[in-house]
């Protein structure tokens, strides 16, 4: 989808119901892309007041134009849900007779045919600014400060970037770093303090699980997930489950270090059935109807329910570990029931080093797994592999293990493989310069 085929003459932005820095940045970057084209546009949310005192100085500050409207229940044009999926549980839903979803989380239900999902990225804000920069939209500082904010925000001060996408728009964005520090520095307000105080300090703990469930009174669920990330930080926890109990719902944040158990898996096991829950393999929330809650469970505190559903979810399942020798994938070499393969001929891509800048240039990779630093030589050559990855072997090692196509290397991935001089920041497409063999 891009975001230049989108012709309709009334758009309504929506971001899900309690918006984070990524919900705002990415709806404010798609109005200033429509408003810039002459369209009618509306951004907006539904549920309660903003109140986050970065929230309120980053709207403030970079004249992020979103409004509260929690009456609006249809919108007679094109409806793009930033952040969230609509219909999903952290979204109040909005009909429209067109409708399109641009996100980052885990698909929780059926989605429009107009959608760009990318559970991949570590923020909307970055999906955001790849559509913008597709249509060769000009960010100024303002809205590229909202977007870096945004990733910021998401990967937990950029600790969880992963993706490349990622590190580009970390690398190109112009950023205000003076609003940027002082928004860091508004994270709490002193009543949100108090109350994670008190939630923390009665938490609790399953030692032999490593897991603990934060309850807390009615507060901003952007709290939550500063209390369960908070909670990450102690070396005996793997796992951490803050929730808050409202008056129509109740509300919960899943942050896993743990392999066996994915945050967005947890989080909609602990909705199934009751609401809804996803995110990402290291943080997730999700939402609870209170009345489905009491229906089944009465008046079982929320902290006590918690704490058994994790322990089911986490005893639901055996766990064969390849690296024990006594596990069953081991036994099962043993025995002989695996078959032996053998490598058929694959069509690579590769680039002799020193041609892109010269011999001797400190260059810098970008590929899906990650950044690596190489030294132009040529003795060094770079393979493309099937996926996109980059890696370098020497010129002797590929004379003797590869044969030359005489072609270019002509192949598509979700991200090309890029490199960049070091010294004059030059950067080029890997696959733009390389051979077949």
């Amino acid at each position: 989808m891009r975001l230049g085929d989108l012709t309709d003459e009334r758009i309504a932005i929506q971001c899900h119901d309690n918006p984070d820095a990524d919900a705002l940045a990415s709806g404010f970057g798609l109005w200033r892309f429509f408003t810039a084209a002459g369209r009618d546009v509306k951004f907006f949310y539904r549920g309660p007041a903003v109140r986050k005192p970065n929230l309120l100085g980053m709207i403030e500050e970079l004249s992020i134009p979103v409004e509260r409207a929690p009456d609006i229940k249809k919108w007679d044009g094109l409806l793009i849900t930033a952040d969230c999926q609509h219909g999903a549980g952290n979204v109040s839903r909005v009909e429209a007779p067109r409708v399109a979803v641009i996100d980052h989380h885990i698909q929780e239900g059926e989605l429009p045919e107009l959608r760009e999902l990318c559970p991949w990225l570590g923020s909307c804000s970055t999906l955001v600014w790849k559509l913008l920069s597709d249509e060769s939209f000009p960010i100024d500082i303002k809205l590229g400060t909202a977007l870096y904010y945004g990733l910021f925000t998401d990967t937990g001060g950029f600790s969880d970037v992963r993706h490349p996408l990622d590190r580009d728009m970390w690398d190109a964005v112009p950023a205000d770093h003076a609003i940027l520090r002082k928004l860091r520095k508004s994270n709490l307000s002193m009543s949100d303090l108090s109350v994670a105080s008190a939630a923390l300090s009665d938490l609790r703990f399953d030692e032999a699980r490593r897991f603990v469930v934060i309850s807390a009174p009615p507060c901003d669920p952007n709290l939550l997930g500063f209390m369960s990330d908070l909670a990450m930080e102690v070396d005996k926890v793997d796992i951490a489950v803050a929730c808050s109990e409202g008056a129509d719902a109740i509300k919960f944040s899943v942050r896993s270090a743990a392999r066996e158990a994915k945050a967005s898996d947890l989080a909609a096991w602990i909705a199934k059935g009751i609401g809804s829950g996803g995110g990402h393999k290291d943080k997730a929330g999700g939402g609870i109807a209170r009345s489905k809650y009491a229906d089944r469970f009465g008046d079982t505190p929320i902290a006590e329910w918690f704490g058994g559903t994790i322990r089911d979810y986490l005893d639901g399942s055996a766990i064969i570990d390849c690296s024990e020798p006594d596990s069953a994938a081991d036994r099962l070499r043993r025995v002989g029931a695996m078959k032996s393969w053998r490598k058929l001929p694959a069509r690579l891509g590769f680039v002799p080093c020193h041609r892109l800048f010269g011999d001797g240039a400190p260059l810098q990779v970008r590929m899906l797994e990650g950044d690596i630093d190489i030294d132009a030589d040529e003795d060094t050559i770079l393979m493309i592999g099937l996926g996109g990855e980059v890696y370098p072997t020497t010129l002797e090692k590929f004379i003797g293990s590869y044969t030359l196509i005489g072609e270019r290397f002509d192949s598509e991935f979700p991200y090309p493989p890029a490199v960049l001089n070091k010294n004059t920041g030059e950067r080029l497409s890997l696959t733009e310069h390389a051979e077949t063999c």
